[in-house]
């Protein structure tokens, strides 16, 4: 049986959507940046640790940072496997992507 995890985010990835999604509207691809959301909030709530690539473990035992690219996002993420949750750090623009700054 595959229990999925359940997903968290800091408190400031919200203006980071926020933002994103501003920024999305205002160059004509709000769809594509929704549907990127979806994709990525699938891979983190069925496989994080397929989808990532691993960082660097935590502090408090059980945890592994990882980062993950979908589209023109680039997520940061811990996993804590055994409690089945994956905590959002930070969702940022892919390097090259049109939402990244010049």
């Amino acid at each position: 049986m595959n229990m999925t995890f359940t997903i968290d985010r800091f408190h400031h990835v919200n203006q980071q959507i926020c933002d994103l999604a501003q920024k999305a509207t205002t160059l004509g691809i709000r769809q594509t940046y929704v549907d990127t959301l979806h994709m990525a909030l699938d891979h983190l709530e069925n496989h994080p640790l397929d989808w990532g690539d691993p960082e660097y473990h935590t502090k408090e035992p059980g945890g592994l940072v990882c980062h993950g690219i979908v589209g023109p996002l680039f997520f940061r993420f811990v996993v804590y496997e055994t409690q089945k949750i994956v905590i959002i750090c930070d969702i940022i623009p892919s390097p090259f992507s049109e939402l990244a700054d010049p």
